[in-house]
């Protein structure tokens, strides 16, 4: 099935246009980044804010997100759409894959949560800011009708984990498995070793470990208290 024979093809090709213009407006001025500091100490950690956050922006423009939920909320019996990306852009709902509970959602399937219940888990190939893949891997039954011919293959994740073979470290949240999501997530008050053949994906498991890691407030983790030893500076 081509993506445009997709059900949602044309709500997800919205997405992404109003998305990517969004991220355009604000990294050429056109959208202000909000925020103002009555003094000298609050006006300069504003400015590294915008500053951090329009850098974000740029890094995220030709992939904004990966992949995409559909949530039922108990509390107002009302479905709420997030997207999962590598940066957070609240405005247009993307949560950082490093934020816990929208990840756990995303990449372990959490369906049973007391508060809520999962209906979509969607992956989302762009390429340069071009939508070019759409699979949905988790349907529920309410919605098996209209999407139940577009379920998930392994077609899209296979043509992903083929492009990243060529030696070199890749960000890998479009394609991290249950698995390797609890390995980077797993409590930090441990030794962790990880154990694979050669390209089984070890190093980036343990750099995004690490990143996920620095994003959490709580554990007061610092960048420059980690040290990374690799076999030379390239890699």
């Amino acid at each position: 099935m081509s993506i445009q024979q997709h059900p949602h093809f044309s709500h997800e090709q919205r997405k992404l246009d109003n998305t990517t213009t969004y991220i355009r407006d604000v990294i050429e001025g056109n959208i202000p980044v909000e925020g103002h500091g009555a003094y000298p100490w609050d006006a300069s950690a504003v400015w590294r804010h915008k500053r951090d956050y329009i850098e974000e922006l740029q890094r995220a423009q030709p992939q904004p997100y990966v992949g995409r939920v559909d949530w039922l909320c108990d509390d107002d019996d009302k479905v709420e759409s997030f997207y999962i990306g590598k940066f957070a852009i609240p405005s247009q709902h993307i949560y950082s894959w490093r934020d816990t509970l929208a990840a756990d959602l995303f990449y372990q399937y959490e369906t049973d949560r007391e508060n809520g219940k999962l209906l979509l888990i969607r992956e989302i190939g762009i390429v340069q800011a071009y939508l070019n893949a759409i699979n949905d891997k988790y349907v529920d039954d309410s919605l098996q009708e209209v999407l139940g011919a577009s379920r998930f293959s392994d077609a899209m994740l296979i043509d992903l984990l083929n492009q990243h073979r060529s030696g070199a470290l890749h960000d890998i949240i479009a394609t991290i498995q249950a698995q390797q999501y609890r390995l980077i997530r797993a409590p930090h008050d441990q030794v962790l070793i990880v154990q694979g053949v050669p390209g089984s994906g070890k190093t980036s498991i343990a750099l995004h470990r690490m990143a996920y890691l620095l994003y959490q407030p709580s554990l007061n983790f610092e960048p420059k208290n980690v040290l990374v030893l690799g076999p030379n500076r390239v890699f």
